[in-house]
C-alpha cells in the first residue's frame, strides 16, 4: 500500500457516466430508508445508539481562532503532523452521515441490521453505476465507494490538508455560526489505531504497512458482525471504542484531489468522540506520554466569523475552492456562487 493517497490508481469510473454519478447515487440514501422499514427483529438493548451527543470537550484542546493569520501560524507548526476535518457549525459533534440518519428516522435500535442491508445492496446494484467493485468479501471497499457517492455509513472524512479542512469549514457556513477545524495528530492516530488490531511491533513499521494492518482490521470487524447477524443474531461481544484509520485501495479521483482518507469508529454504541479518545488506550508507559492525554492530540480550532471571512478570501486566491476540489461541471457550478458571497 502507498504511503499517501494521490499515489494510488483510480476504480475505473466510465468518464460518460462520471457526471451522473451524483444523480445516481442517491439511491443509497433509498436504500437507507428501505432498511429501516423492512428489518425487524429482536435487538439486543446493547446494540442501541444512544440518543445523547458528547457535548463536554473538556477532553479536547480547543482553540479560538480570531485572525487568520494565527491559523497560518498554527498550519507551519502542524504541516503534515495531523490530520483535519472541517465543519461549518462549531457546535456540531463528530457524527458519521449512518448514525446521523438513524437519529433522524428513530432506528438507533437496528444499526446492525441496517448496515448489513445496505452493504448487500450496494454490493448488488452498484455495478449498473461504475465498471469496477470491490472484491465481495471487501465490506469496507463497499463501505468507501457508498461514502464517496452519498450513502449514509460509519466512515467520516478528514483529509491530509489543513487547507482544504478550512476550505469545508467556510465554505456553507452560516452567518450567526462559527466554523471549527478538528485536528488529530497523525502519528498518534495512526500508530494507536494499528495496535488496536492486536498485532505487535507496530512502532517501527511502515507507514503503509500500519494502514494495510488497519484496512484488513476495518474489514474484519464489519465481515464479523454482518454474518453474525446474518446468522441469526443473538448477543455479541461489546468491541473496544477505537478508531482506524482508512485509505482506499485503490484511489478515487476525488478523493485523492481533497487528499482524503476516512476514520471509522470500531463501536457504535458510543459517540465517534469516545472511539477516538479510546486509542489512547493502546498506549503504556513505553510511548510518548503525551499519547495518553486527550488533549494533547485532538484539537478543536473554532474560527470567528471575521477570521472565517478573511480565511475563505484567501483560500480562494491559493486556488482552494469548489472548481478545483470538484473536478468537472458539478465544482465549477459549486463555484460559482462563490463569486457571488
Amino acid at each position: 500500500m502507498s504511503n499517501h493517497p494521490s499515489q494510488r490508481h483510480s476504480y475505473g469510473l466510465n468518464r460518460t457516466w462520471r457526471s451522473t454519478l451524483k444523480i445516481q447515487f442517491q439511491f443509497g440514501r433509498v436504500l437507507f430508508a428501505l432498511a429501516g422499514r423492512r428489518l425487524t427483529g429482536n435487538v439486543s438493548a446493547k446494540d442501541k445508539i444512544s440518543m445523547g451527543a458528547i457535548s463536554d470537550d473538556s477532553r479536547v484542546n480547543t482553540v479560538r481562532i480570531e485572525k487568520w493569520d494565527e491559523a497560518l501560524r498554527r498550519q507551519d507548526v502542524y504541516r503534515s503532523l495531523a490530520v483535519f476535518r472541517g465543519q461549518t457549525n462549531s457546535k456540531w459533534d463528530l457524527t458519521p452521515s449512518f448514525i446521523r440518519e438513524l437519529k433522524r428516522l428513530e432506528k438507533t435500535e437496528s444499526w446492525l441490521s441496517s448496515e448489513a442491508y445496505l452493504i448487500d445492496e450496494f454490493r448488488r446494484r452498484g455495478h449498473l453505476y461504475v465498471e469496477t467493485m470491490p472484491k465481495k468479501e471487501d465490506r469496507l471497499g463497499h463501505l468507501i465507494l457508498m461514502q464517496h457517492h452519498g450513502a449514509p455509513t460509519r466512515l467520516l472524512d478528514f483529509t491530509y490538508s489543513f487547507y482544504i479542512a478550512c476550505f469545508f469549514a467556510f465554505c456553507a457556513a452560516q452567518p450567526d455560526t462559527e466554523s471549527v477545524v478538528w485536528v488529530v495528530d497523525d502519528a498518534w492516530l495512526r500508530l494507536g489505531s494499528t495496535k488496536s488490531t492486536g498485532s505487535n511491533n507496530w512502532n517501527h513499521a511502515l507507514r503503509g504497512e500500519q494502514l494495510a494492518a488497519q484496512y484488513r482490521r476495518g474489514n474484519e470487524i464489519l465481515n464479523e458482525l454482518h454474518s453474525k447477524f446474518k446468522g441469526g443474531g443473538g448477543e455479541r461481544n461489546r468491541l473496544d471504542s477505537r478508531v482506524l484509520m482508512i485509505e482506499p485501495e485503490q484511489q478515487i479521483e476525488r478523493l485523492g484531489i481533497q487528499q482524503g482518507l476516512f476514520l471509522m469508529p470500531v463501536e457504535l454504541n458510543c459517540s465517534f468522540l469516545e472511539n477516538l479518545i479510546g486509542n489512547c488506550s493502546e498506549f503504556d508507559d513505553s510511548d510518548p506520554p503525551d499519547y495518553r492525554i486527550p488533549n494533547k492530540v485532538i484539537t478543536k480550532l473554532v474560527f470567528s466569523k471575521s477570521a472565517r471571512n478573511t480565511g475563505f478570501r484567501e483560500l480562494g486566491k491559493m486556488n482552494v475552492s469548489a472548481e478545483s476540489l470538484f473536478p468537472g461541471m458539478d465544482g465549477f457550478c459549486r463555484s460559482l456562487s462563490h463569486f457571488v458571497l
